[in-house]
């Protein structure tokens, strides 16, 4: 083999090699990408889990502010996970009035009653954000909470008249 032969074997070899190195590098990047998605939707999960856990009363309408036991805010906070910092914040509405119907059925015929529950429906979304590569991310769990076991029959009020059927 001559010189020339080598430098040409190794220019081909090198032309083949960094794409190949660059393959590796995206799928290294994919893999951080998805696992910080991963690591995003389990602190938003545990924050969900963390704030269904608390009384009804604790968990007041608007941003940030619902209160742990220790009368302290749980949002916003930062959660520091594998060197990325995720921020998690909560927002809370009412969602009243929540109205349906539902048909009993007494001796001699069926009734049909409307009713609607007042103040005891709250829409929850947990947010978490964190600088994903150049760009900022976020993912959001939404879920509720209702209290349909203490308050007065003031909270459920009738909706029409009951019609008989």
């Amino acid at each position: 083999m001559s010189l020339v032969e080598i430098l040409i074997a190794l220019i081909i070899g090198a032309t083949a090699f960094f794409p190949i190195i660059k393959l590796f590098q995206q799928g290294i990047k994919d893999s951080l990408h998805s696992s910080s998605w991963t690591q995003a939707r389990e602190v938003a999960k545990n924050n969900i889990d963390i704030v269904l856990a608390l009384p009804f009363a604790n968990i007041a309408r608007g941003d940030n502010l619902i209160i742990d036991k220790n009368s302290s805010s749980m949002f916003p906070h930062t959660e520091k996970i594998k060197g990325v910092d995720f921020i998690v914040s909560c927002k809370v509405h009412d969602l009243v009035p929540l109205c349906s119907i539902y048909r009993s059925n007494r001796t001699g015929g069926g009734v049909t009653n409307h009713y609607c529950i007042s103040s005891k429906l709250k829409g929850i979304t947990v947010t978490v954000k964190w600088q994903g590569v150049g760009k900022q991310l976020d993912y959001s769990l939404v879920t509720f909470k209702s209290d349909l076991t203490e308050g007065t029959t003031a909270d459920i009020w009738q909706w029409g008249q009951p019609t008989y059927h």
